[in-house]
């Protein structure tokens, strides 16, 4: 039976770092993982049947064998092992559309759901996801010390987090996830005189997915 009152413990916050894309040749089966879907066949796709392309879908071993025109990119979960809090939170716009007709104020569904997420933990040197988080809002320049440095620009693009509110080892139990894909919008480093380095970050959503997996 899977846990009612999750505690703070019982879940952790992931990074899910893309890999090398897979396209699907009807024969090549995906083993136990995550995946985004890249592309999917018009009429004869394998993919699970809810998922659109740019979504993200979990599977076991041998489960789903990737018809010709599917095409997935793997996304290896790690934990965030500097992460301390984690907060997803998500607004609904509404249009107001009151006329002099009514007797209060109406309102209508603006259809465009607004999702944040926020994460916090300290500062560690020479993590690196956090040299990848860091990248987003500046340049990253690594010196060797033998003469030889290396500069990154920032960079723009999407990035993929997953926050388990409850995590299972024993079959039959169901996990819940939020699987979060967005742009960081900012990152601080707190450097006080005394105490710990935080760091932390935000990010605009562009998905979030409530995903509910059993354990296999």
């Amino acid at each position: 039976m899977s846990k009612e009152r999750p505690a703070g413990k019982d879940g952790k916050h992931y990074y899910f770092k893309p890999g090398a894309q897979i396209s699907g040749d009807s024969i090549l089966k995906l083993t136990a993982g995550w995946y985004l879907v890249a592309a999917k066949h018009v009429s004869a796709s394998t993919l699970p049947a809810g998922k659109k392309v740019g979504t993200i879908f979990h599977t076991e071993t041998d489960l789903i064998t990737p018809a010709e025109g599917d095409n997935v990119i793997p996304l290896e979960a790690s934990v965030i092992e500097w992460a301390t809090d984690g907060e997803v939170s998500a607004s609904r716009g509404v249009v107001e559309d009151t006329v002099q007709g009514d007797f209060a104020a109406h309102f209508q569904d603006e259809g465009y759901p607004n999702s944040t997420y926020s994460l916090s933990g300290y500062n560690r040197i020479g993590d690196e996801l956090q040299k990848e988080l860091k990248n987003r809002t500046g340049t990253l320049s690594i010196d060797d010390g033998a003469g030889s440095i290396t500069v990154t620009e920032p960079k723009g693009d999407e990035i993929i987090f997953g926050v388990c509110a409850y995590e299972s080892a024993v079959s039959g139990e169901s996990e819940e996830w939020t699987i979060l894909s967005g742009l960081i919008t900012s990152v601080t480093l707190n450097k006080p005189l005394k105490g710990n380095q935080d760091f932390s970050l935000q990010l605009q959503l562009n998905y979030r997915d409530t995903y509910l997996k059993t354990v296999a």
